[in-house]
Formats: structure tokens, sequence, C-alpha cells
């Protein structure tokens, strides 16, 4: 489960990000005017650095006889250079119920409180541009999940890797995004799987936006069901480079929390 609320919540920063500005977003990843050059005569490349943070509460029984809770909060720091981005994460979770059925299906750990670090993600995309006016923009990139739990059951006990792809491009307001990619295990008891979302952003303003973005992602395990979910979100952007970007999870399987709630917070400079 903590892979999911990692995935969910990368994802939908990125969206909140491009629901407002998917073009200035493109401009400031180096896709925009060429910097103005320095007196010794070089370009200096584009660069910018985001910290951010945010909560997840979700709940469910997935399948079981009893519900489980899960929170979990996640320190983030991204720096984009041009077309580079660079992101690194930390999570701290807090699980009140069985934990790891989401990833594994039951485990029979009957801790009712579990609490510390998560495994830590650190990722790196590149951002092409489209090759026609209409056509959208796509970001390659990959992703190393590095064992830092500090307690069993939160974290996978081994690295695993990620590939992914995204693609999104703005129609007037509106911002039509897609991400697909693959999980890549170590653990022997863990399968790898695929996943996606899919979804579409509406800009109502230079500072507002709403979402919404159907999530899938692959069972890794026999027993356990494919996880669906619905994620409706809005952003808002702040004077002095802050953002919010509060949403809720519905989920449509066994495989998915029930529902759950959430919001990420972020600075960019």
């Amino acid at each position: 489960m903590p892979e999911v609320l990692a995935q969910r919540l990368v994802g939908l920063v990125a969206a909140c990000a491009l629901a407002l500005a998917a073009v200035a977003a493109s401009a400031n990843a180096g896709t925009g005017d060429p910097a103005e050059p320095d007196p010794s005569g070089s370009t200096a490349p584009f660069v910018a650095v985001a910290y951010g943070t945010g909560f997840d509460f979700s709940r469910g029984d997935y399948g079981l006889d009893r519900d489980s809770s899960l929170y979990y909060v996640p320190f983030d720091l991204t720096i984009d250079v041009d077309y580079w981005r660079f992101v690194a994460r930390v999570p701290f979770l807090y699980s009140d119920g069985v934990v790891g059925t989401a990833v594994v299906g039951p485990t029979g750990l009957e801790s009712d409180r579990v609490s510390g670090l998560g495994d830590s993600i650190t990722q790196v995309s590149h951002l092409f541009a489209p090759l026609g006016e209409s056509l959208p923009w796509v970001e390659l990139g990959g992703q190393i999940s590095w064992p830092t739990r500090t307690r069993e059951p939160l974290g996978q006990g081994d690295f695993a890797f990620a590939a992914q792809i995204d693609a999104f491009q703005s129609y007037g307001d509106w911002t039509p995004f897609a991400r697909f990619g693959r999980n890549f295990y170590l653990v022997g008891s863990l399968d790898d799987r695929f996943y996606t979302s899919v979804g579409a952003s509406y800009a109502w303003s230079d500072t507002f936006a709403t979402g919404l973005s159907y999530d899938w992602l692959e069972s890794a395990a026999s027993g356990v069901r494919d996880g669906h979910e619905i994620v409706p979100y809005l952003s808002v952007d702040f004077d002095g480079g802050w953002n919010l970007g509060p949403y809720a999870v519905v989920g449509l399987s066994s495989g998915s929390p029930d529902y759950g709630v959430g919001f990420s917070v972020g600075l960019r400079r």
C-alpha cells in the first residue's frame, strides 16, 4: 500500500501543476525562450527547486474481515534543470490495522499500530517537446525505491524499480493527461506489475483548477485483486510559489481502499 500512495501523490502533484499551466510548466522545464547570455558569453540553464509535503488518509477492508487505516506523510525535493527533473522522497507512515494487505494480500499480522519511515524514492525524468502543435508533451522517467523502512511492514524489504511514460497537452482550458508504467521488484514474493492513470483537468483561472483521474494498479500477488480508483482533485496556486492540492479517493475494488482523502502542499523557487 505505501507504494500505491507514493505513486498517487507523485501523480497528483504533477497533474496539479499541469492543470494550472501546462504550457507555462513546459517553459519552466526549458522549452521556453532561451536564457539571456551572461557577460562571459555562456547561457545559464533554467533551474527551479520545489519543496513538498502532504497528507494521505485511506481506509478499507481489502477483502478481509476487518478495516485497516493508513496515514502517509511524504517529504519531497524536486529539482528541474531545463528538460530534466530529479525527485527525492522520504515518507512517514502510520498504520492502524492489518498492514501490507494492498501489496501482498492478507499478511496475518495482528499488530494494530505500526509507524515509522517507509521506503525512500528517487526519480529522474526527461521532458520531450511535441512534434506537432496539437500533439502531447511526453515525459520519460525511471524510479528507484530504496529499502529505508524502519519497521518491516512499512516497506518491501529490498530495492524496486519503475519505468513510466507521461503524456499531456493543453487544449484551451482543458488538459488531458495519461501515465503508463511498470514496477519491477527484487522481492521474490512480489510479481512485477503495470499501472496507469488517465484523466483531465480544467483551469477555471490562472490559479484554480479541478480535475479527475482514474488509476489502475495491477495486482502484485496471487489472491489479490487489481486496484481501481477514482481521484477527484483541486489545485490552487498562491502568491510566492505556493500550491495546495486537496483530493479524495473512491475505491472501486478490494485491491484499493474503500475511500481516502488527502492534500499536497508545494513551494517552488
